[in-house]
């Protein structure tokens, strides 16, 4: 699906240049209807970025950014979308678009519409991206991320701090030569204070009294 589909740089995008090739992957190739299973969503404010989820996580992600980019591309200019890979953020996407009105528009149309047989629900983010008119990108605030991904980000660290603490006790412990302990005894030392030293060093459970008879 959408093999034919040519998606020009998001940089570079004319819309005059994309409206063919989207009216025709429509028709054709974007398997897509209006689903009667409408539910209501709580919406966060209007802004440029759009968050979708529950999308056909067997679609992969590549295909899915063109069939997203053909689909909204028809509300607006889409400047970036992001469709995310690892397993805890499978079948979600963010979709920046040109401005809050072109946002608004597709919000309205796509939002509860069957994709690859599934029905994707259409928000707005959370956060706000933004896009500079040159065509590039200043530092982007984070968007949102789930209460999972942020433990899981947050056992990944802890257990990271742990092994360090845990190494570099290691390498600041000091470490006992028992053979050394003994062998640096004065040369007058009485038995009696060698046999203490053997018992305290190498096996307590020997007793000075078996070791002097």
């Amino acid at each position: 699906m959408l093999q034919g589909l040519n998606v020009p740089p998001l940089f570079s995008i004319n819309r005059e240049e994309i409206l063919k090739p989207v009216q025709q992957a429509q028709v054709e190739q974007v398997p897509t209807k209006q689903t009667v299973d409408f539910k209501e969503i709580d919406l966060n404010p209007p802004n440029k970025t759009l968050y979708i989820n529950r999308l056909n996580e067997k679609v992969t992600a590549e295909e899915m950014r063109q069939t997203l980019f053909a689909l909204f591309s028809q509300s607006g200019k889409v400047l970036d979308i992001i469709v995310k890979k690892n397993i805890l953020m499978r079948g979600q996407a963010f979709i920046l678009m040109e401005d809050e009105e072109a946002a608004i528009k597709a919000q309205k149309a796509f939002h509860n519409t069957q994709l690859y047989d599934k029905v994707m629900k259409v928000n707005f983010a959370k956060e706000k991206s933004y896009y500079i008119s040159k065509g590039d990108y200043e530092e982007k605030e984070k968007l949102p991320m789930s209460d999972k991904i942020k433990e899981h980000k947050k056992r990944i660290q802890d257990k990271r701090q742990r092994e360090m603490i845990n190494q570099k006790q290691q390498r600041e412990a000091p470490t006992i030569s028992m053979p050394l302990a003994v062998n640096q005894v004065y040369s007058g030392t009485s038995n009696k204070i060698k046999v203490l030293l053997y018992i305290q060093f190498f096996d307590s459970k020997l007793t000075k009294q078996s070791l002097i008879c």
